[in-house]
């Protein structure tokens, strides 16, 4: 989905970032859920950060309006502030 050109990112950036996930990321089972999303195709997203259960799990969204209130599910940029924070630790 990151190289779809409405993005514009660089795809070299893009595949560096998808190295990055695949070395460091963890693969997770999604959990069930019944929830219902505006865009359904967001559910998968949704279950497998419920998967993982813990508080540096992540939905990272350019749509926070498509998912519910919670503190796992932030903006790219609030990630990014995440990550600054924890390296400051």
């Amino acid at each position: 989905m990151l190289h779809r050109t409405k993005f514009g990112f660089d795809p070299a950036t893009v595949n560096a970032f998808l190295q990055e996930v695949a070395q460091r990321g963890i693969l997770l089972e999604p959990e069930q859920t019944d929830i219902v999303l505006p865009d359904m195709n967001d559910v998968p997203f949704y279950a497998v950060t419920l998967a993982n259960g813990n508080d540096r799990t992540y939905l990272v969204t350019g749509n926070l309006k498509h998912f519910p209130v919670k503190p796992f599910v932030v903006t790219p940029a609030q990630f990014l502030e995440i990550i600054r924070q924890a390296e400051k630790q």
